[in-house]
């Protein structure tokens, strides 16, 4: 997927989903042209019981793959959901960007990522 049309102060929402009934992998692959120098992700995962995941990862990197940063896991909530973040200050507005989300999960999740551009 790539957005081109993203403007300081969008929030973008991506959603992904693996089925409860077996084992997958996450991959989901963003690209975008930053329109401010900061972004901020904050990703959520609605895990199901007996949830595990293995490896799981969201990265911003440029275009030729250098890595801009790495989301942190913040905690759960009470809701039955992990939650990381990423923020990063240091984008060059009109450049492209990559946002990766890897992994492997042993059953059923559902994420979303809500992405935030600042002022420049």
């Amino acid at each position: 997927m790539f957005l081109d049309r993203v403007s300081q102060n969008d929030v973008m929402v991506l959603t992904g989903q693996v089925p409860r009934s077996g084992t997958g992998e996450i991959s989901h692959v963003v690209r975008f042209t930053a329109p401010s120098n900061e972004m901020r992700a904050t990703i959520t995962w609605n895990i199901y019981n007996r949830t595990r995941f293995v490896g799981v990862n969201v990265d911003l990197t440029t275009s030729d793959g250098a890595l801009v940063g790495s989301d942190a896991f913040t905690g759960t909530l009470a809701t039955r959901a992990a939650v990381s973040t990423l923020d990063v200050s240091s984008l060059t507005p009109n450049q492209v960007y990559i946002l990766k989300v890897s992994g492997v999960q042993t059953s059923g999740l559902n994420y979303s990522i809500a992405i935030e551009f600042g002022p420049p």
